[in-house]
């Protein structure tokens, strides 16, 4: 391994709030400079290593990042990992999930797609899914789940996904890599928001509609997806400061 040669005088203009999703609370955000300490230069590569806040107040957490010259984060100690509403998710299911996408994050691949088919296994616990097998869990959860039929099968792909990171012989992917992981990541956020947070959207819509019927003024009821931990729903910033 070569070292990487450091300069201790970095090209100013290229200190910058850099953006990602915050490691420890998974929020969108425009990190915070830290005034009292100097960025470093990497001599003939171009890049930035610095020392970065959470601008999130509930955070603040530290973040070690090293950025290109356009500001773009190359990689960031703890590593930034993908952000995901957490609402109404059963503390087994969440647990499971975040250690997927925190594997993920950490390119540990085959464990991620472990976690994920252990994702699968809470969700089947949690709705009273039974069966001799996950395979058979996942199809009895049609019947306490109502659930578009490509969500099952997306459903057992996830597990057939979790099978070829855990078994040597089992080959129903040709790999099990970033890829991969990155899209059952993204469709096990899909499977989540349709089993645990559609209902709490609809109870929500229904109680705006209540209010509008008693005519109640339209901010007495606010949604939690109002809230800053809910700053990454529509993929923008969650916390960004103005300095």
């Amino acid at each position: 391994m070569h070292p990487i040669k450091i300069s201790s005088t970095p090209k100013k203009e290229w200190a910058s709030r850099n953006a990602l999703v915050c490691p420890f609370c998974r929020q969108h955000v425009s990190l915070d400079t830290l005034d009292d300490v100097q960025d470093v230069y990497a001599t003939g590569k171009h890049l930035l290593l610095g020392h970065r806040r959470c601008p999130n107040p509930a955070c603040e957490g530290h973040i070690f990042v090293v950025t290109n010259q356009f500001g773009y984060v190359v990689k960031s100690y703890p590593p930034s990992a993908v952000a995901f509403d957490r609402d109404s998710i059963p503390e087994a299911v969440l647990a499971a999930f975040d250690e997927a996408v925190v594997c993920h994050a950490n390119e540990c691949y085959v464990a991620s797609a472990i976690m994920i088919r252990k994702t699968l296994e809470e969700i089947c616990a949690d709705r009273g899914a039974e069966g001799k097998d996950l395979k058979a869990r996942i199809d009895a959860l049609k019947d306490v789940v109502i659930l578009p039929p490509d969500f099952l099968t997306g459903m057992h792909d996830l597990r057939a996904l979790g099978n070829d990171g855990a078994h040597v012989e089992l080959k129903t992917f040709p790999r099990v890599s970033r890829k991969e992981t990155l899209t059952a990541i993204q469709v096990t956020k899909v499977l989540l928001a349709g089993v645990y947070q559609f209902a709490s959207m609809m109870t929500m819509m229904n109680t705006l509609k209540g209010s509008a019927d008693s005519g109640d003024d339209e901010d007495s009821t606010k949604s939690s997806f109002d809230s800053p931990s809910h700053g990454s729903a529509d993929g923008g910033a969650g916390y960004i400061r103005n300095h």
